[in-house]
């Protein structure tokens, strides 16, 4: 996974482009759009907030303002590979990894952060 630039920013999807680039095909019918869930797959995206603490003034910044939300997806050894093909907005935080005892194999529990701009 690459490193989240800023200078990338006109290449970063919005947030619903973010949570549709997510979804695989089973997933398009979430009721929850927040909450995406298919085969072992779970993605949580949890809704972007200002990364300042108060709301600018007019005139105070140029340009967009940037939005940082938090994310996890979990899933199995098999779905891993749809973390290589994360947006390039999205930064990995965390990556638990552990065999389940029920049988079903490893699972893996993927935990960062996405940016998205105002």
């Amino acid at each position: 996974m690459q490193r989240v630039a800023l200078a990338d920013e006109k290449t970063w999807p919005t947030s619903q482009a973010l949570i549709e680039a997510l979804q695989t095909e089973p997933q398009k019918l979430s009721v929850d759009p927040v909450m995406l869930d298919s085969h072992g797959y779970k993605v949580d995206i949890r809704q972007p907030q200002l990364m300042v603490a108060r709301q600018p003034l007019p005139g105070q910044i140029q340009g967009a303002l940037v939005l940082r939300g938090e994310w996890t997806i979990e899933g199995y050894k098999w779905q891993s590979p749809l973390l290589e093909r994360l947006p390039r907005n999205m930064a990995l935080d965390t990556l638990d990894v552990e065999l389940k005892e029920d049988g079903t194999g490893i699972h893996f529990t993927a935990k960062g952060k996405y940016y998205v701009l105002k």
